[in-house]
């Protein structure tokens, strides 16, 4: 009996403490307020024409909240991101 107590509560706890969610985060790119192509030319402010095969960026100053509402700050984490890549589930 006390066997099953002890499984039963460390698959509890164990379930509890390393239980994650995934974090996604959605960028829609644009050009002009329109979406933006890889494979499409745009002209800039001064009617030079452009082609975009790259887009990369820091993400920083990251805030989670979790748990009815606790807010968990990412101190110090920077995260250089590609803009052209694309996770499905």
């Amino acid at each position: 009996m006390t066997k099953n107590f002890i499984i039963i509560t460390f698959f509890f706890f164990s379930q509890y403490c390393f239980s994650q969610s995934d974090i996604n985060l959605l960028l829609n790119h644009q050009f002009n307020g329109q979406p933006l192509s890889y494979s499409q030319n745009y002209n800039d402010e001064n009617g030079n024409a452009i082609s975009i095969s790259r887009i990369q960026y820091y993400i920083s100053s990251i805030e989670i909240t979790h748990d009815g509402g606790i807010l968990t700050p990412l101190n110090d984490v920077y995260v250089l991101t590609n803009g052209k890549i694309s996770c499905q589930r």
